[in-house]
């Protein structure tokens, strides 16, 4: 999951969101960082219950990888930029 954190923030690094935008391997290496990233949490939480007390915003984690895994809906780029801002 680090890894993957630094990944985003280097593949990330010296963009602004319209060159995120016009980008689609930027957009595509970030978007696979935030799959791997929701993944291992997703795991994570079914090993250990109490993850989700512990990490309020656990599903906010979790939820872009569904939806960029399974297409429940369109990916909102603006929300993946100010996710990788933070």
């Amino acid at each position: 999951m680090l890894a993957s954190i630094d990944r985003i923030g280097r593949f990330a690094a010296g963009l602004d969101f319209e060159a995120y935008l016009r980008s689609e391997l930027h957009r595509g290496a970030i978007e696979r960082g935030f799959e791997k990233i929701g993944e291992a949490m997703r795991i994570a939480s079914k090993l250990d219950p109490t993850l989700s007390r512990r990490i309020p915003a656990l599903l906010k984690i979790i939820g872009p990888r569904d939806r960029v895994i399974h297409g429940y809906d369109i990916v909102d780029d603006t929300i993946i930029w100010g996710t990788v801002q933070r």
